[in-house]
């Protein structure tokens, strides 16, 4: 059924009329309410020049997910992000304040051009292989809170032609890292939708003298809520997490960019399934293998980085001893995949096996998810920042008054790390200890800090080892 609605051009408003359709019928897209705004008002010759000019582009590009684009490049050009179900009112103000000094017109190609990125953002499909690989690799984790800032990325290489190709790819490679070291942490990604939507902004006005990569890397090392994990918590997680349970999604994309990492022929993933190499459910053959600590090593390792891997012949595979599972026809001494590579040179499948390859991996992951290297700071920036302190612990640390002062940076063992906090000191410091010397961490944790409860305790941090 169709319905026509004659209006008297002087006393009616058609777009309140067609906004009150939102609170009577089935509701609205709040790209169908933004579209009509755009419109409504133009003559009909102009209407549908900007239809088919720009604005059935846009839905395309998006495909047809335009509601969520306009909310992205609200938050782009806003520099914060607009409620899901505000999107509307948000753009009017936004695009009425434009008006003023642009024409509908040159909003609408602007528009059209994010929308044609954002579909890349969508689908990897812009035509620049190494672009469309870094995409695939972001999408791979499932988030998309970084989209807004990638598309001043975008905007500022091709539109704008401020960023060559060598900068855009890396600004990807940033967001990537920063994604996924803080989904290894288990870090809340609220904060960081608020920060990376007014990213742009923040580099924009930044007075540092270096580049825009430099600049996008200062901030994230040094930005408390949302900064860029350090490699000592980093690798310290990827040892001891359970990435397996609760982040499934997170340990294939782990799993397939340690194998394809730097690969010139890179094998198959797309059949392959997750292998725990100990098994889920232990047969007795698999107990005696482990010893008389079997249970404290299957709670331990299970589903840690060490004990993963993928494999096409899971089913096949089973919980047979370890050593089946190696000679076996497709057993692992067959396989090519470099996770297995490894596993192939274990003639038991032991605890140490287990730590030794995670390890390894380890510190492979630290070479792809690569922190920032020498960080520039402008001279004028030093001056504007707290001074701080380099604090060393070794053996020929030196007691110093740091009452009133900030920490920023720790080296432990000959390591450097960024901190923000006294607390983060203490947290890093004692968890580093504990895979060093686990036996002097003991004699540390007879004292008051410790516990193994969370009782009488305020903002207790818990280390990896249960503490």
């Amino acid at each position: 059924m169709i319905v026509d609605i004659e209006l008297a051009s002087s006393e009616d408003n058609p777009q309140l009329i067609f906004e009150s359709l939102n609170y009577s019928g089935k509701k609205l897209e709040e790209s169908d309410l933004i579209r009509n705004y755009i419109l409504m008002n133009q003559p009909a010759t102009e209407q549908e020049k900007l239809y088919k000019l720009y604005w059935h582009p846009i839905e395309v590009n998006t495909n047809y997910q335009t509601s969520e684009f306009i909310r992205h490049a609200l938050s782009y050009k806003k520099g914060k992000v607009p409620n899901k179900n505000r999107i509307y009112e948000e753009f009017k103000c936004w695009i009425d304040k434009t008006l003023e000094t642009e024409t509908l017109e040159t909003v609408a190609k602007e528009l059209k051009n994010l929308s044609q990125y954002y579909g890349w953002l969508l689908n990897g499909k812009s035509g620049w292989k190494q672009l469309d690989s870094a995409i695939e690799d972001l999408n791979g984790l499932g988030v998309t809170v970084c989209y807004p800032f990638l598309l001043e990325v975008l905007n500022k290489h091709y539109s704008m032609e401020e960023l060559d190709e060598e900068e855009t790819l890396k600004c990807f490679k940033i967001m990537e890292t920063l994604i996924f070291r803080r989904s290894i942490l288990g870090l809340p990604s609220n904060a960081l939708t608020k920060f990376l939507a007014g990213l742009a902004n923040k580099i924009k006005n930044s007075r540092l003298s270096m580049s825009y990569t430099d600049k996008l890397a200062y901030l994230l090392a040094n930005e408390s809520n949302c900064r860029l994990p350090y490699d000592g918590e980093f690798k310290s997680l990827l040892l001891t997490k359970e990435i397996y349970n609760g982040q499934k999604r997170v340990c294939e994309y782990l799993l397939r960019k340690l194998e394809h990492y730097d690969h010139k022929e890179p094998v198959d993933l797309e059949q392959c399934t997750i292998e725990h190499i100990m098994p889920q459910k232990l047969s007795s053959q698999w107990i005696e293998e482990l010893g008389s600590d079997w249970k404290r090593i299957k709670e331990q390792y299970l589903h840690t980085l060490g004990n993963l891997t993928y494999t096409g012949y899971n089913s096949k595979y089973s919980n047979m001893p370890f050593q089946e599972k190696l000679t076996m026809s497709k057993g692992f001494n067959e396989s090519r995949l470099r996770l297995n590579q490894s596993v192939k040179n274990k003639q038991y499948w032991t605890e140490s096996a287990i730590k030794n390859r995670a390890e390894e991996l380890a510190e492979l992951a630290l070479e792809i998810w690569a922190y920032p290297s020498n960080i520039p700071i402008a001279d004028e920036q030093k001056e504007q920042e707290p001074t701080g302190l380099l604090i060393c612990l070794s053996d020929e640390y030196e007691y110093s008054d740091v009452t009133g002062s900030k920490v920023k940076t720790v080296e432990i063992f000959g390591t450097t790390y960024p901190i923000t906090s006294w607390k983060e000191l203490y947290t890093l410091t004692f968890e580093l200890l504990t895979k060093k010397d686990e036996l002097l961490f003991q004699q540390v944790a007879q004292g008051k800090l410790f516990k193994t409860s969370t009782e009488c305790r305020r903002s207790p941090h818990q280390l990896s080892n249960g503490y």
